[in-house]
């Protein structure tokens, strides 16, 4: 990436700590729930001025609703109405007591600054990776002769299946079995998703209600060995911690009911653009971020909205994670999946 990692945490922080509200202030849908009709497409000539803006401590997004731009901050969300060709014109009453926000392009005229008075805010660029604390080599040889934390409580016992036998209309896009993904190395050695049997089920049924909508199912990854939790934790720099796992606590993931997915074209198996990226470091990572153009809000709430109905929640940090009711009922596991029953069963 061209730009640091750096100011994009420090954009991500920034606000979190602010709240970040939105142009909604609705809650999530709950399971079940219509969540209305689906947007239109964002109009062409607004796309080089969506996204997100810092200069210092100030930060805010320039997002589409309904055809239109607004310009979303700590408290509230503007109107903007187009005065000239990349001017607009604020409301009369907003954050910034100015009167026009002026949108800059950049030399390769695809990303834009936003000039307010006399102040010019940087337009964020988002970190799909990181460079990793010490070697992965290191890292590997380290977690692999580690051992999962011990869990006091019973669990129940492990049965792991695999999804695409359930279900082989669910494609597969294993990230961490390719070097695509935040670590920049595989990690998998094969690329297979497996899930405990009711949360696998569930997902079926919540790809079954997908088909009949038009849309297909996509996993970037489901269980999770432990061992691969820790090189992502011991990987990883200390502000961007909380986008990875706590080893000494295990994930859902390390217990087969978190499965990290996203919605696709059911004939084509093209991703449908959700306004951010899988393993996405930021705020667009965000479930209920309000950025963006209101057709990928929608998606966002759509998916949530079938998940929800079969028993899976949305991890509040990233809008591909689901986690499934009965994470309680197992424990971490550490199996890798040349381990697990040819039949796509732990052989436990």
């Amino acid at each position: 990436m061209k730009r640091t990692v750096v100011f994009y945490i420090l954009t991500s922080l920034l606000l979190l700590s602010l709240g970040y509200p939105g142009i909604s202030t609705a809650k999530a849908p709950a399971a079940g729930t219509v969540i209305g009709a689906k947007p239109a497409p964002v109009p062409q000539a607004l796309l080089p001025f969506i996204g997100d803006y810092q200069k210092d401590s100030t930060a805010f997004s320039i997002a589409e609703e309904g055809g239109r731009l607004h310009l979303v901050t700590k408290d509230a969300s503007f109107l903007l109405t187009e005065k000239l060709p990349g001017i607009y014109e604020l409301p009369a009453a907003n954050t910034f007591n100015a009167a026009q926000i002026e949108f800059i392009a950049d030399g390769d005229k695809k990303n834009s600054k936003a000039k307010i008075k006399n102040t010019v805010y940087e337009r964020s660029v988002c970190s799909l990776r990181i460079k990793p604390l010490r070697p992965i080599s290191e890292l590997r040889a380290e977690a692999l002769a580690a051992s999962p934390p011990k869990e006091d409580k019973k669990a129940g016992k492990s049965e792991l299946v695999e999804i695409t036998k359930l279900d082989p209309s669910i494609r597969l896009d294993i990230r961490y079995a390719t070097d695509n993904n935040f670590m920049g190395t595989a990690l998998y050695e094969e690329a297979r998703a497996f899930l405990q049997k009711p949360a696998a089920e569930s997902l079926v049924r919540a790809a079954g209600e997908l088909r009949k909508k038009g849309y297909g199912l996509k996993i970037y990854d489901a269980y999770r060995p432990w061992y691969v939790t820790k090189m992502f934790w011991d990987a990883t720099p200390e502000a961007q911690k909380i986008y990875v796992a706590d080893p000494a606590k295990g994930s859902r993931h390390n217990r087969g009911t978190a499965v990290d997915l996203t919605l696709c074209d059911i004939s084509t198996g093209k991703e449908i653009d959700m306004g951010g990226f899988f393993d996405e470091f930021g705020i667009r990572a965000w479930p209920d971020y309000k950025g963006g153009t209101s057709l990928q809000r929608w998606y966002r709430a759509f998916l949530q909205d079938i998940m929800k109905a079969q028993g899976f929640t949305v991890y509040p940090n990233e809008w591909w994670h689901f986690d499934h009711s009965t994470a309680a009922e197992y424990p971490i596991m550490n199996i890798r999946f040349r381990e697990i029953g040819s039949q796509g069963r732990d052989s436990k």
